[in-house]
């Protein structure tokens, strides 16, 4: 870890400086497709998981981009005790996506509607914002109770519940399932068809197309899609093209069996956010001190209160995000 400390990273600017226009342009269209695709798919995924209308899924797509765009400007610029002051996007966090779908299920098979299932995961992700800003205070102590055997099993379990999920898009998706038209071979044909291009742009050399490789697969199984005549929509023709937020659109509600599930995840995504906040100081060639490598402590903790005050504005309107690179 001491070799990490003095390494130098290969920085084309200082995290003050301020690069001229077009290459600032570049590295902006180089984070927006980074990050476009991880932001929306998790709420497509539970989505179509808990099958929620065409309406919902939309909104929560348009408010997790919103939300990240928030969350992204108050970490990156400090105002006070918010926000760390390093380039750190926020965005949707993929180890929610399993316990949501879960939770929502569970519901679903209980009778509940839509409106009362949204409440109630959003209440319990709402609740979740302060438990991010306690744990800040206690970061040494959590350290050791969740170590990270405990962390890499957990999102090691969550990755592989994931693989379920995966598979069941690469066949069509649960519609498919629904309609019998799962595993055809125009589903695995145009997903083996983004498969390769994600594969073959991730081989590139170039930086800019590895990481616009995902945003550019899915733009070639679209046009595929489109080609095939298997893209619907009709779905479509009632949303609005611009959406407002609406806090608490779907009420507010709160159980505590669902919190304690939601609640560990939590204090798994502030190591990692912890984790994430560590590492780009260290490349940005800001102060980090300790044998284990940490940001000091008021950069830290003034990262988690920037993260408090994104989910709590944040949380009344979609699921739960997290600091990422």
């Amino acid at each position: 870890m001491s070799d990490i400390n003095h390494a130098g990273s290969d920085l084309i600017f200082e995290l003050e400086d301020r690069p001229p226009f077009h290459q600032a342009l570049v590295g902006a269209i180089t984070h927006l497709l980074a990050i476009f695709v991880p932001m929306v798919t998790p709420a497509l995924i539970v989505g179509a998981a808990l099958q929620l209308s065409a309406e919902t899924t939309a909104y929560l797509v348009s408010m997790a981009m919103i939300a990240s765009g928030i969350g992204t400007w108050l970490q990156v610029n400090r105002y006070g005790i918010v926000g760390s002051g390093l380039l750190s996007i926020q965005s949707v966090n993929f180890s929610f996506v399993t316990v949501m779908i879960a939770l929502g299920s569970s519901m679903k098979s209980d009778g509940f509607h839509e409106e009362l299932i949204m409440s109630s995961l959003l209440g319990v992700s709402f609740v979740g914002a302060f438990l991010v800003v306690g744990s800040s205070f206690i970061l040494p102590y959590l350290r050791r109770v969740i170590t990270p055997t405990v962390s890499g099993i957990v999102v090691l379990m969550i990755g592989l519940s994931l693989i379920k999920v995966g598979i069941i898009d690469f066949g069509g998706g649960f519609a498919a399932k629904s309609s019998g038209t799962f595993g055809n071979y125009e589903h695995l044909g145009v997903g083996l068809l983004v498969l390769i291009v994600v594969i073959g742009f991730n081989c590139c050399r170039s930086p800019l197309l590895r990481m616009g490789g995902i945003a550019i697969g899915l733009c070639v199984g679209y046009i595929a899609s489109l080609c095939l005549g298997m893209v619907d929509f009709s779905s479509m023709r009632n949303l609005p093209l611009i959406t407002i937020p609406h806090p608490f659109k779907y009420g507010f509600s709160f159980s505590f069996h669902q919190f304690l599930v939601v609640g560990t995840i939590y204090l798994l995504s502030v190591l990692e956010a912890v984790g994430d906040i560590t590492a780009t100081a260290m490349v940005s060639r800001r102060p980090h001190s300790g044998g284990r490598v940490s940001v000091p402590t008021e950069r830290r903790r003034a990262g988690r209160w920037s993260g408090f005050c994104y989910r709590l504005r944040c949380r009344v309107i979609t699921l739960n995000h997290v600091c990422a690179k």
